[in-house]
């Protein structure tokens, strides 16, 4: 759980973070009544200026097939954020998946001016993804556009396996368990010791071969400027396997390849993009905006 204040610049005024395994929504609560306060000081916020809260999060969290999910946890899908975070939170409260969240930070901070067209990849619990056309967030049909993670895995051998059942921290942090390396928790990835290195090797390895074959659409559906990863993994572990998967990709016959570059906002980028999210909805004006003042 991530808490970030953002100034219209886009600069990032204060960032408070707990680290938790499944939180339930009362421990949202608790978190943000620890941490609200802190971070409006620390940011140098005047309460009276603020536009409005952002908040991030994968679509339904609670329902997700994530390892290890807790009983219970079913209840993200019942609970009303908004509502629940009222009292808390006294500014407009707005809402996002993560992934769109994180893809539209990078298109308004990132490199969203060199690369318009982009795919963005969300390493977290899960695997998202999120679609940017001319440095706009494109949702689809149903607001379900970019779920990559969802798609189907052949090479797991069954006919339920996705790609995030490879493709996620937890999936890398359940290897690690098994090869007897507890992680106490994902920044702790960073400081893994030499002997998990076959491990990882072998994650990285197996995320090269479930993504290779999604990539390839999405080169040849979308032809973007290029494919962004970032999320919460370690930099030196997201530039690695995008790398890898470029590797791989390079001896692809198919009409263009996109450069696969980590994204240049990534840890955070759900908390930072669903911080703009305000910014966005208020301050600055959509196209649909623009075509009806221009009537």
């Amino acid at each position: 759980m991530t808490l970030v204040t953002l100034d219209l610049a886009g600069t990032v005024r204060s960032r408070v973070t707990r680290e938790m395994r499944f939180p339930m929504p009362q421990d949202l609560l608790s978190f943000l009544r620890d941490a609200l306060d802190t971070a409006i000081a620390q940011g140098g916020v005047d309460r009276t200026r603020v536009v409005g809260v952002g908040i991030a999060m994968p679509d339904k969290m609670g329902s997700i097939a994530i390892p290890h999910a807790p009983s219970g946890y079913a209840i993200w899908d019942d609970t009303d954020l908004p509502r629940l975070l009222a009292d808390l939170l006294p500014w407009p409260i707005h809402l996002d998946n993560d992934a769109a969240a994180a893809a539209l930070v990078e298109a308004e901070y990132g490199t969203g001016f060199d690369n318009p067209n982009f795919f963005y990849l969300l390493i977290s619990a899960g695997l998202g993804g999120g679609l940017v056309i001319d440095r706009h967030y494109r949702r689809g049909a149903s607001n379900r556009s970019g779920e990559i993670g969802l798609m189907p895995d052949p090479g797991l051998g069954s006919e339920d396996a996705c790609v995030q059942d490879t493709v996620s921290v937890s999936a890398l942090l359940d290897r690690l368990a098994a090869a007897g390396y507890a992680v106490p928790d994902v920044p702790a990835l960073a400081d893994l010791p030499d002997e998990a290195e076959p491990t990882v090797a072998r994650w990285v390895a197996d995320s090269v071969r479930a993504l290779t074959g999604p990539i390839i659409a999405v080169n040849c559906l979308v032809d973007p400027n290029a494919i962004l990863i970032g999320g919460r993994l370690p930099g030196a572990l997201i530039a690695r396997l995008a790398d890898a998967l470029g590797k791989r990709l390079a001896g692809v016959a198919m009409p263009r390849s996109a450069p696969i570059l980590p994204a240049s906002i990534a840890q955070d980028a759900p908390a930072v993009g669903a911080a703009i999210l305000p910014f966005l909805d208020h301050l600055v004006p959509s196209d649909a905006t623009l075509i009806q003042a221009g009537r």
